[in-house]
């Protein structure tokens, strides 16, 4: 790294780090206090209000850090100019595109370093602290569910359950409908399966079988237990849908995702959209590091308040877009993947607009 480059990074990452420590300390105090009632009610000890900031903070962190890039930036640019220090480096020679590639490649490094804390710290936390408050607020939280109608993933097998008990992996009132060529060809009834993960498929006892032979006719055996390859539904597929895919890890999403492409295809499409979402956004410092960088040579007077501004407002208007656009993909107006991505795009090429015609 050379000394320009050392002088720049110098410059920015000490303000960048106070602004992030600060602005994340103050969405923790916040979010804590938005309990306040839980922790009165429950004479909640010291030891926990610490546990349950500090759990927090991998999230405050994730929403502060874009903020906070693109003050520190912002002002450090508009710094430079103003004192004169800007124009003498471009006059000696040095492109402004040289002079804030460090700045670009830390954007980039950001990035990925926020989408690893969100997959490997933030969520984690996340979902321990949210354990806390249903623990504190006594809501009890149950995958059991009833009234389940589901289809398998490739459509030829029919669920329908009265009731299902995640711990014991149990059915009660099962009926199973197999179909071929769009045809029902079998229906087993059972009083109640439960699932052999050995196997990879449900167990039933007391069961009736109705068979259709051609022309019409129907059997009916009876047999005391009963299993067959084709009904092996996972259990996770009769749960009652608690979560969503922020609370999970990229590969559980994914996972979570599969089984609800052909369960439900609302809580499919608002999930994959949720999901696109998180991937963008962890992707925003880019934005903000190439923003910022063409934004701050252009300041000349009172450059904290108008940094402050700038900050504030580009943040309100990108969240605001987001949010409409998000809203959509939901409800299925545009594709989920464009919920999150267009305002990235728009803002992105914004950026790179701005960044060509920079004030050098």
């Amino acid at each position: 790294m050379k000394l320009i480059d050392r002088y720049f990074l110098g410059q920015i990452i000490p303000l960048f780090l106070i602004t992030l420590l600060s602005l994340s300390f103050v969405l923790s105090l916040v979010e804590m206090f938005s309990h306040i009632y839980l922790i009165v009610d429950r004479q909640l000890p010291v030891s926990e209000m610490v546990l349950m900031f500090v759990l927090y903070l991998p999230q405050a962190f994730g929403y502060a850090l874009p903020v906070s890039l693109l003050f520190s930036v912002c002002f450090v640019m508009a710094r430079l100019y103003t004192r004169n220090e800007l124009i003498a480096v471009l006059n000696s020679g040095i492109s402004f595109t040289r002079f804030t590639r460090s700045l670009i490649v830390i954007g980039l490094l950001t990035s990925v370093a926020a989408l690893a804390l969100q997959e490997q710290v933030t969520i984690p936390a996340n979902n321990r602290r949210s354990d806390m408050i249903n623990l504190l607020s006594g809501r009890a939280v149950t995958l059991d569910n009833r009234n389940i109608a589901l289809w398998d993933r490739t459509y030829t097998t029919l669920y329908y359950v009265d009731r299902y008990q995640h711990l014991q992996r149990r059915l009660q009132d099962a009926s199973v409908v197999i179909f071929s060529d769009g045809i029902p060809v079998q229906r087993i009834d059972a009083r109640e399966g439960r699932y052999d993960e050995a196997a990879g498929l449900w167990l039933f006892s007391d069961v009736q079988i109705y068979d259709t032979h051609a022309g019409g006719a129907v059997t009916m055996r009876s047999e005391h237990a009963y299993s067959d390859p084709r009904i092996s539904e996972p259990p996770a597929s009769f749960t009652r849908q608690h979560n969503t895919v922020d609370s999970m890890q990229l590969s559980e999403a994914l996972d979570y995702l599969e089984r609800m492409s052909y369960i439900n295809p609302q809580i499919y499409r608002e999930a994959k959209t949720d999901l696109y979402e998180r991937l963008v956004f962890a992707f925003t410092p880019l934005i903000v590091a190439i923003l910022s960088a063409s934004v701050g040579s252009r300041m000349k007077k009172n450059i904290l308040l108008m940094t402050i501004f700038f900050s504030l407002g580009i943040s309100v208007v990108y969240y605001i877009a987001e949010f409409i656009l998000l809203i959509f993909a939901r409800q299925g107006y545009i594709p989920p993947i464009w919920g999150s991505l267009l305002p990235f795009l728009i803002f992105f090429g914004i950026a790179v607009f701005m960044y060509r015609h920079a004030r050098t």
